[in-house]
């Protein structure tokens, strides 16, 4: 009987050995699956890149591209995956101050993020970042779509289960549920924003020269303009937010100035890491001319109905297996309105 009981004992042990052996060995690393079409991943430090392997492990700082009409799966731990879709260039990292936190950089391209209602426990956490805006997950299920289109910076949101938080460099969105969808485009230089409830109701939140929050409730259809502009005379960044309802009429108007020349930011504990390279976020400049510099006029949004356009362009293809975008016709591109003086509303 006691041999048996040791041989059971035994057992046990080699199994619980196995377990954490194996939890040891994917720690460092994800692994790809149901791997589809043209998918290549280049290895930290490395220059190349390699066809994947189907169920090989890779570890984080890897580098992945996939062509039309394929992509792959990586599991970061059992039952939390990733897909990356069709066209697509994702960074997949750890967060430099604590590995159990995964960032999953969106260069380009679409992901599809699902994971347990666990995966919090511990202290797991899942980033998706694009240059506009960083999606942070504990346990949900979620895609995120990046391009660019005519020069301008596409980034879409839509939550299939549980919540997602998001944050940009000056706003934030503490909740999106289940079917809610939401749009923010820009100019690489992040001088404009327009924003978009395309799906549900969200409360957008950004902090007014007291540094208090101030919501902005969105319904469907609603869109937020916003416009950032430094005042080198006077040393202020100026941010003016515009509310329009889903008929185009503005619903709300709000100025907030901020002295020594610096608006707040959103998420700072939360924010990439490690940080994005400067070079990754500046405009795709056609005529070659350089992005602005702080004082002169910048990079305006094009009229509503060309950013109609390219949302209703990547809305429609952003979950096709073969992702294409037709090019827009370029139209003259409004300046953006004058900020009010400081200290008025």
């Amino acid at each position: 009987m006691s041999i048996i009981r040791m041989g059971c004992v035994a057992m046990v042990l080699a199994a619980l050995v196995s377990s954490v052996w194996a939890q040891s060995d994917l720690d460092p690393a994800f692994r790809v699956v149901n791997v589809t079409g043209d998918c290549k991943i280049s290895l930290p430090g490395a220059n190349d890149f390699v066809e994947a392997v189907e169920s090989k492990a890779y570890p984080y700082g890897s580098h992945i591209r996939t062509g039309a009409r394929s992509s792959l799966v990586a599991i970061i731990s059992e039952g939390n995956t990733v897909r990356v879709l069709a066209n697509a260039d994702v960074v997949f990292n750890h967060n430099t101050d604590d590995i159990k936190i995964k960032n999953i950089r969106l260069n380009d391209g679409e992901v599809e993020v699902d994971l347990k209602s666990t995966f919090s426990e511990g202290g797991n956490r899942l980033n998706v970042e694009t240059a506009t805006a960083i999606c942070g997950a504990v346990g949900t299920k979620f895609n995120v779509g990046s391009r660019i289109v005519e020069d301008m910076r596409v980034v879409i949101m839509r939550v299939i289960r549980g919540i997602i938080r998001v944050h940009g460099e000056n706003f934030e969105v503490l909740e999106m549920d289940a079917d809610d969808v939401f749009s923010v485009l820009s100019p690489a230089d992040q001088s404009y924003l327009r924003m978009k409830t395309m799906k549900g109701k969200l409360n957008v939140t950004f902090k007014d020269e007291k540094m208090e929050d101030k919501n902005v409730e969105t319904t469907e259809g609603m869109v937020l303009k916003v416009w950032q502009r430094f005042v080198p005379e006077s040393n202020q960044r100026i941010i003016h937010v515009q509310l329009l309802a889903p008929d185009g009429t503005q619903a709300g108007e709000f100025i907030f100035t901020y002295g020594g020349g610096v608006a707040p930011e959103f998420g700072k504990d939360r924010g990439a890491n490690p940080p994005w390279n400067e070079e990754d976020k500046k405009p795709r400049w056609r005529d070659g001319k350089p992005p602005r510099r702080d004082g002169e006029p910048g990079n305006p949004l094009p009229p509503d109905h060309i950013l109609n356009d390219i949302v209703d362009l990547v809305d429609r293809t952003l979950n096709e297996e073969n992702i294409e975008f037709e090019q827009q016709q370029q139209q003259p591109r409004p300046q953006p309105p004058t900020p009010t003086p400081a200290g008025r509303r």
